[in-house]
């Protein structure tokens, strides 16, 4: 589900990210692709973070609506 929420060249650069090692320092230099591959998954990190638990929550108070209209029928039976 938060995979479909992201645009696909983010998707493409985290999935390259994610798949193998990346140098970010070779002889005095940085590398500055993957120096910038390093910080877009850093900072998509408290994204993916907050939409799980906006999804888990949502899904609790889906689960307690649930609970309590089972509640309120067994009252009125």
């Amino acid at each position: 589900m938060l995979i479909k929420e992201m645009n696909e060249e983010d998707l493409k650069d985290l999935k390259f990210y994610t798949e193998k090692e990346h140098p970010y320092f070779n002889n005095n230099e940085y590398m500055e692709h993957n120096l910038q591959l390093l910080m877009k998954a850093i900072n998509y990190l408290p994204y993916f973070l907050h939409r799980k638990y906006f999804y888990k929550k949502k899904e609790l108070l889906k689960l307690m609506k649930e609970l309590e209209e089972q509640n309120s029928m067994a009252k009125i039976s």
